[in-house]
């Protein structure tokens, strides 16, 4: 029977603590989502670790982007914009729809829809238009207000007796929730000189 010399069993307990050592680091960089052996884990930046404003200034309240710019050319204005937003409105409306109608009959085409769509959505005014409303009024909105209207030719019906106006609307339905930028549209029929919405 031989016997290891205190020299070889320190040298081989030294080797097996490597392979073990080495075995322990294969394993951990095996795993997934660790990080490669020569690349290091970078760190959150400044930003990401500074609170938002509310908490650093105390104040508890957001902070607010200092103001908002002029809406943008061929954009809509965000929702809840108000009446000052409406003129942007119907630049857009305009410019989606290019006028096919002379400039007189489409301003007064225009003008007539924002009427009888008012009538429409609150009840009010149905009168005029005794033949278009035969059903009486069952949910009535309120804060109404036409955004923009735009009168164009009616594409199911060429020629040039028909038309079609589109309207952007504001109003409170019978729930009372307020939104802006409802569509709608009312269609029109020329009998003699006289234009009569129609369904």
């Amino acid at each position: 029977m031989t016997t290891n010399s205190p020299i070889r069993t320190r040298t081989l307990l030294l080797a097996a603590a490597l392979l073990a050592a080495s075995g322990c680091l294969l394993i951990v960089f095996a795993l997934p989502g660790a990080p490669p052996p020569d690349r290091a884990v970078p760190l959150p930046s400044a930003a990401a670790e500074s609170p938002p404003d509310s908490e650093a200034t105390g104040t508890g309240t957001p902070s607010r982007p200092a103001s908002v710019g002029a809406t943008p050319a061929g954009a809509l204005p965000p929702p809840g914009s108000g009446p000052a937003a409406d003129p942007s409105v119907q630049r857009a409306l305009e410019r989606a729809m290019p006028r096919d109608l002379p400039a007189g009959l489409s301003s007064r085409l225009a003008t007539l829809s924002r009427a009888v769509w008012a009538a429409e959505v609150t009840g009010i005014g149905r009168q005029k238009w005794p033949r278009h409303f035969t059903q009486p009024a069952t949910a009535a909105y309120t804060r109404v207000r036409i955004q923009a209207a735009v009168a164009r030719r009616d594409p199911h019906q060429p020629g040039t007796k028909a038309a079609v106006v589109h309207l952007v609307w504001a109003g409170a339905d019978p729930s009372g929730t307020y939104l802006d930028g409802r569509p709608a549209t009312v269609r029109f029929t020329r009998e003699g000189a006289t234009w009569n919405p129609v369904r």
